[in-house]
């Protein structure tokens, strides 16, 4: 086993970093000419905006530092959080579902074996509250819905069973993915187990080109929606396809 740290980038990654690095610096100060009218809808869209866009910084400072391990589990909540918000902008009702999930939540914790006798003494009348509001949105149509049917609801089933599910192989330690995080072959061929050791630089930069771009498709469904133009995000998004055939053109050259 071997435990290396701080290699040198890949200049084709190295170059892809810096270029997201300045993508992240343009949608927030575009993000910054978003007021909002203080109604829930708005406040909640502009912080799970917030989250997509943190997550995607997440992710190139883990590629700045040679540790791209968690990038396919961040983009699959990047991606996630992008569906809610793609929801939310699109349907005002959506955020009584988004309330649901929260109740769920909070209620399958209050019923763990281990915490339920102290909330049922202690905060029942909290647990009974939030046990009728959930009861009343399911009532209504308006319960918890399972990633497959937030994505159906955005028109991004596709994306949910190609996409999403490639995040979630990658996120997973199934025998492929773990192969790509630390296993190589040595010289005598034998089997070589590394933390923080070599990985493949295109693999990295094709995760990044991906929240790259849901990033920007983030950023022009906020400012299309609260009519808030953000010239320099629509031309960074304009300008995204030619950098990667570029890429690809360099990538095919072995330059």
């Amino acid at each position: 086993m071997t435990v290396v740290h701080g290699a040198d980038l890949d200049p084709s990654l190295r170059s892809t970093v810096d270029y997201c690095s300045d993508a992240v610096r343009v949608v927030l100060d575009a993000a910054a000419t978003l007021g909002h009218n203080e109604g829930e809808l708005q406040v909640l869209a502009l912080a799970i905006y917030g989250t997509v866009v943190e997550l995607f910084s997440a992710c190139v400072g883990l590629a700045v530092l040679g540790e791209p391990t968690a990038v396919p589990g961040i983009l699959r909540s990047m991606f996630e959080s992008h569906v809610d918000l793609d929801n939310l902008l699109h349907e005002s009702g959506y955020i009584e579902h988004i309330h649901a999930s929260g109740f769920e939540q909070t209620l399958k914790v209050m019923e763990a074996s281990s915490l339920r006798q102290a909330f049922k003494d202690g905060r029942k009348a909290e647990y009974d509250e939030l046990s009728a509001k959930l009861a009343d949105l399911k009532c209504r149509g308006k319960g918890p819905l399972k990633i497959w049917q937030r994505c159906k609801r955005a028109g991004r089933l596709e994306e949910y069973e190609g996409l999403y599910g490639l995040f979630c192989i990658d996120a997973h330690n199934n025998t492929p993915a773990l192969a790509e995080r630390h296993i190589s072959e040595k010289p005598d061929g034998g089997m070589l187990v590394s933390f923080f050791g070599p990985y493949d630089p295109w693999a990295v930069i094709r995760r990044l080109d991906v929240g790259l771009s849901l990033l920007f498709r983030a950023a022009r469904d906020m400012h299309g929606a609260f009519q808030v133009p953000a010239p320099r995000v629509d031309a960074l998004a304009a300008a995204l396809d030619q950098m990667k055939a570029n890429r690809v053109a360099s990538q095919q050259n072995g330059t």
